[in-house]
C-alpha cells in the first residue's frame, strides 16, 4: 500500500516549493585570461552551475531544465576568447536565467592553473527581478 502512494504523483500543497538543478565538477576547456602566455591556448575551468526554479508541472524534461544544455552552453562560451572569468560566469549564468522557470542562478568557475600555490575562482548570483 505504501509502494502506491509513492508512485503516485504528490498532491498540490500551499508551501511555497523551489527546485535546486545542480551541475558540479563541470571540465571545460576555454579561451580565457588576460595575459599574453594565456592567449592562443585553452585552459581548464572546472564549473559548477545552481539554477533554482520553479518545480516543473510535469514530468517532461521541457518542464525543467536541461543539464546538457548548460554544459553545451559553457562549452560554447569557452571557444571565443574571454578575459576573466568573471565574465564568463556572468555570461553562463545570464544564458541559463534565460529559462523561463529559472529564479536564480548561481555559477562558480574555478581556474586551476591560475595560481601555483591555490586555487582562483569566482561566484556570480543572478536573481530574476
Amino acid at each position: 500500500m505504501a509502494e502506491a502512494l509513492i508512485l503516485a504523483a504528490p498532491a498540490r500543497c500551499d508551501a511555497t516549493a523551489m527546485v535546486e538543478v545542480c551541475v558540479t565538477g563541470l571540465q571545460v576547456f576555454a579561451q580565457i585570461g588576460v595575459h599574453a602566455h594565456e592567449r592562443g591556448r585553452t585552459q581548464l575551468l572546472s564549473i559548477d552551475v545552481t539554477v533554482t526554479l520553479d518545480p516543473p508541472d510535469a514530468d517532461r524534461l521541457d518542464a525543467s531544465i536541461d543539464y546538457q544544455r548548460i554544459a553545451d552552453d559553457a562549452e560554447a562560451l569557452g571557444r571565443a576568447h574571454i578575459n576573466l572569468i568573471e565574465t564568463f560566469a556572468r555570461r553562463l549564468a545570464t544564458s541559463c536565467l534565460a529559462h523561463p522557470a529559472a529564479r536564480q542562478v548561481c555559477v562558480s568557475v574555478q581556474k586551476p592553473g591560475a595560481l601555483r600555490n591555490g586555487l582562483a575562482g569566482t561566484r556570480v548570483v543572478l536573481t530574476r527581478g
